[in-house]
């Protein structure tokens, strides 16, 4: 009867430390779920704003496309503006006009 009572014992003491290791597991999942959760949102998020800013592009590029053939091929300098009109940095239009004017051929010379 002690050697029965002595296995039960021992089952149940194995049965407790799997128990305890399981629950780690089942809470290590649990932070990595929601770690997970917390970057597709901010994926969801960075989805987003490509689109919104590509869709901005694609209106640039049309509304730039549809200028440039309504100028009626106009002179050189206000088609190179056109081609070039999506800023990248704060005043970099005014620096591609710059460079556009200063190197038309009719200024310089």
């Amino acid at each position: 009867m002690e050697t029965r009572l002595e296995s039960l014992a021992t089952e149940l003491s194995f049965l407790r430390d799997n128990h305890h290791k399981l629950k780690e597991k089942v809470s290590v999942g649990e932070k990595t779920l929601a770690t997970l959760q917390l970057l597709a949102a901010d994926n969801q998020t960075a989805i987003q704003d490509l689109q919104e800013r590509a869709s901005y592009l694609q209106d640039r590029v049309e509304d730039t496309g549809t200028a440039y053939r309504g100028a009626a091929y106009g002179s050189w300098a206000y088609q190179k503006v056109l081609k070039v009109e999506i800023p990248t940095v704060p005043g970099g239009l005014i620096q591609i006009i710059y460079l556009t004017i200063r190197s038309h051929p009719l200024l310089t010379g």
